[in-house]
């Protein structure tokens, strides 16, 4: 399936799709036209009884999905999203598993070539770019996660007397190509506008991880600046060459200071964003509650 058929899909079927904090979610009009099984095979396949216990006996089709690592609780949970007509990304990506490598007779080559691209990509991250919607709650965990182990190394470092800014730009810099001050007065600017605040509220899950990384082993050790720099610049060299890391940081417009992504683990924010823009989406509460008002 080509990006333009793709795309084409999507844009039909797009009224019958939602989104949530969790996932995206089908009608079964749209799980049918982007699997390309018939509803009443999927209704067919899901009715079969299953016994108890671990394994799963009975069609070829609940045997695709347990094979997906689906345990038979996930299994009713499926019955019962197919039964309600909210039927989610992960089950839609095992349908089309189903229907390019387990389905009887000819495959629709269509669904076979979505089937190699969300095992690449994934269908809710397909889905997330399609529609122009990120997910930041990797960021949020990765991005909090660092803010308490730079307090830890902030403090040893005042302990010690050491100049705190200089140890972390000096990590920063090895990490990421550029110094914080670089990031915050030019880069980021030039890439997203004014008021784009730091390199750590707009970089990647990966990124942030390897310079906490750097951080927490940098705790109670004595170097000097640039021993911290080479230091930093070696973890980065392993993490491109045994962990497939790109070499620099994937930014994103959406502006994660600690105050935004604490308030979005609390789930008084939400951790969808415009992709475009950056700014967060309402949460589903609220826009329930707006379409009530409507």
């Amino acid at each position: 399936m080509s990006n333009n058929s793709l795309s084409a899909l999507i844009a039909e079927i797009s009224h019958e799709i939602t989104r949530d904090a969790k996932g995206w979610y089908f009608s079964q009009e749209a799980t049918f036209r982007i699997t390309g099984i018939a509803r009443s095979t999927i209704s067919d396949g899901l009715s079969q009884e299953m016994p108890h216990g671990l394994q799963v006996r009975g069609g070829k089709l609940l045997k695709s999905i347990a094979a997906q690592g689906i345990s038979p609780a996930g299994l009713e949970d499926f019955k019962r999203q197919w039964s309600e007509g909210r039927v989610s990304d992960l089950m839609v990506s095992c349908l089309i598993t189903y229907a390019a490598t387990q389905k009887k007779g000819e495959k629709d080559p269509e669904v076979v070539a979505l089937h190699g691209l969300i095992t690449g990509a994934g269908l809710r991250g397909m889905l997330d770019q399609a529609f122009g919607v990120e997910d930041v709650g990797g960021r949020v965990m990765a991005r909090l996660d660092g803010i308490n182990h730079r307090v830890t190394y902030a403090g040893d470092l005042a302990e010690r007397k050491k100049n705190i800014g200089a140890y972390t730009a000096a990590i920063t810099a090895a990490i990421t190509g550029h110094n914080p001050k670089t990031w915050r007065e030019r880069l980021l600017p030039g890439a997203f506008g004014k008021g784009t605040g730091r390199i750590r509220d707009h970089a990647d899950p990966t990124t942030l991880r390897l310079i906490k990384t750097c951080e927490q082993a940098a705790t109670g050790m004595e170097m000097t600046t640039t021993e911290a720099a080479k230091f930093a610049a070696e973890v980065k060299r392993a993490a491109m060459k045994y962990a497939g890391y790109s070499g620099s940081p994937t930014l994103s417009p959406a502006k994660l200071t600690p105050k935004t992504s604490r308030a979005i683990e609390a789930g008084k924010k939400s951790k969808l964003a415009d992709a475009q823009s950056g700014e967060l989406l309402p949460l589903l509460e609220q826009q329930e509650a707006d379409s009530e008002d409507g």
